[in-house]
């Protein structure tokens, strides 16, 4: 790997952990945006953040909620997005502040038109 990307891996790497970071998360969210979804506080808890890491098979979806809102990354293949949609309506979401789709591989998107299709997407 070139020294190049080395650094760009190594910023993206220390800018994911800041924001999945609880205190990271919360700065970046109360400077940039001032409106709250609908998830259910039942779900999480004030102040809190809760991160499943959601079994879709061969492909990876994250799902971080706080207490007024929730973020997507990546929503597995595409005979998993059932599954996506079913574990979020479980958890009383709503709609979806951030979904973020890493790349283009199948794995990795696929189930996201279910999810568009089900909620709304800020």
């Amino acid at each position: 790997m070139s020294g190049r990307k080395k650094k760009i891996r190594g910023i993206v790497l220390a800018a994911a952990a800041l924001i999945l970071s609880g205190g990271g998360i919360y700065e970046w969210r109360d400077t940039f945006l001032n409106y709250h979804t609908s998830i259910n506080d039942q779900t999480v808890a004030a102040g809190e953040m809760e991160v499943t890491f959601l079994d879709v098979g061969q492909g990876d979806c994250t799902i971080v909620l706080t207490d007024d809102q929730c973020m997507v990354v990546d929503c597995g293949n595409n005979a998993q997005g059932d599954k996506v949609t079913e574990w979020l309506w479980e958890n009383n979401v709503q709609e979806i502040d951030y979904l973020i789709l890493t790349h283009p591989d199948a794995d990795h998107i696929g189930g996201a038109d279910n999810v568009v299709r089900s909620f709304e997407v800020e």
